[in-house]
């Protein structure tokens, strides 16, 4: 056997930085995924990656820049600032949103309307609605849309729709209708109705703008939600007492005094009108009802008073009106009824003694000065009844009642020509005086006639 000389060659060993390549497909499959890697990797170190959130019950909308959009679902969705819009989410639950609008009524009254409003975007609405969304933030241009919506509801109707006491549900149609056109579906709607402040302001106006039907419409309606409410009683009453309803202002004002004696209005009328009307023994029962259960004024005394001057009792007048003075010490307008009690029982230097009193306190005064007046003249000190009746009108001005007592003055002391004076002034503001008239024919008759040149 022939060897053939050369190196013997062992078991082949792997040198390390030299490459061995066994399967080039493996190579092929392994650069396939660095490469990416690497891309994604250095775009997103380079470039400002952001998560996107959108909640459960919630959908989102991509506006691209060719105007098409996209629906993204809820979930964490990676976008590229810059390259990829951000999506606005839309809650599809029902939301309850609470605002304000400004309604301007029919006739023309602008009220300031609180609303609570359950609404939401149905998901085939959400497109509508992103589109009439803009750029206002999703939950604002809802709650305007809602506002919005009321306003234009508002513009067809009159105001007193409003202080009802549910006008949300009055103006439902109306309001559902236009907020669906928006892509805002309406589930419910809550509509404060307007204070009792607004309706006073409010019922004013009407009265102003010589509108009592609208004031009374509105007032109305604000007895039957406060009807233990005085002051809406009394308001009513002024108002029916305008239009000439006598009876339906007497109800009102006596209800006010039901809920609350105190009312110094409501008594005031009741009193006016029992004592012209004669109704003398209702007009006792309610001041008296009024003296015990509420807190008795200078007024009370005086007005009870006056019941009993109107009986000619004047003994029952004086003790009631003392009772006063013994409340309230030294009050002129108690004192001053007082001297009436004794100018009426001819009692002048008692009443002059009061009167004094008075006209010392309060010059002013000018009924003070004219039964100070009546007063002297009743006690034959005539030049003194004069200067009281004189100061009285320089107070008051002049008057039909100080005119004819100047007018006897003068004559009791023999002054015919100043009687007929002031009888004549008398007469041109109230013609309608037989008694007046009479006397002047008499006077002038005793006036010598000028001697003949």
């Amino acid at each position: 056997m022939i060897r053939v000389p050369g190196r013997i060659r062992g078991p082949e060993r792997h040198t390390p930085g030299k490459e061995h390549h066994r399967n080039p497909m493996a190579k092929e499959r392994f650069t396939g995924i660095l490469v990416p890697t690497i891309l994604i990797s250095v775009v997103l170190i380079t470039l400002p990656a952001v998560f996107d959130y959108v909640p459960n019950h919630h959908r989102g909308i991509v506006t691209r820049e060719d105007g098409s959009v996209r629906f993204v679902e809820p979930g964490l969705h990676l976008r590229i600032a810059g390259v990829h819009p951000r999506p606005v989410s839309y809650p599809l639950q029902n939301l309850t949103l609470e605002g304000t609008a400004a309604l301007r009524t029919r006739d023309g009254v602008t009220l300031r309307g609180e609303f609570t409003a359950t609404v939401r975007i149905a998901p085939t609405d959400l497109l509508n609605f992103h589109r009439q969304r803009g750029d206002r933030p999703v939950l604002a241009a809802i709650r305007q849309e809602v506002a919005t919506s009321l306003e234009q509801a508002a513009r067809s109707r009159t105001a007193d729709l409003f202080f009802r006491p549910t006008p949300g549900a009055e103006l439902w149609s109306d309001f559902a209708s236009r907020i669906r056109r928006v892509g805002v579906s309406p589930l419910g709607l809550f509509l404060v109705p307007q204070d009792l402040e607004t309706a006073y302001r409010i019922a004013d106006r009407y009265r102003e703008e010589n509108l009592p039907k609208a004031a009374r419409r509105l007032l109305e309606i604000m007895e039957e939600r406060f009807p233990r409410t005085p002051e809406v009683h009394i308001r009513l009453a002024r108002l029916y007492e305008s239009l000439g309803e006598i009876t339906s202002a007497e109800e009102q004002y006596l209800e006010a005094l039901y809920l609350d004696l105190t009312q110094q209005e409501a008594m005031g009328w009741i009193y006016e009108q029992y004592l012209r009307s004669g109704e003398l023994g209702r007009l006792e029962t309610i001041l008296m009802a009024s003296m015990e259960k509420a807190e008795t004024t200078v007024q009370h005394y005086t007005w009870l008073a006056s019941v009993h001057f109107a009986r000619k009792d004047y003994q029952a007048a004086e003790e009631i009106l003392r009772s006063g003075l013994d409340r309230f010490p030294d009050n002129p307008e108690i004192l001053l009824n007082l001297s009436w009690v004794y100018l009426e029982r001819n009692q002048f230097p008692e009443a002059v003694e009061i009167l004094k009193v008075i006209v010392a306190s309060g010059p002013g005064n000018y009924r003070a000065q004219a039964h100070l007046g009546i007063a002297l003249a009743g006690l034959a000190r005539y030049p003194e009844a004069i200067e009281k009746f004189l100061a009285a009108q320089q107070i008051g001005g002049p008057s039909v009642d100080l005119f004819n007592r100047i007018a006897g003055t003068y004559r009791n002391l023999g002054q015919n020509d100043r009687a007929v004076a002031y009888l004549q002034e008398s007469l041109k503001m109230l013609p309608d005086q037989p008694e007046q008239r009479a006397l002047l024919a008499e006077l002038e008759a005793e006036i010598p006639a000028p001697a003949a040149p």
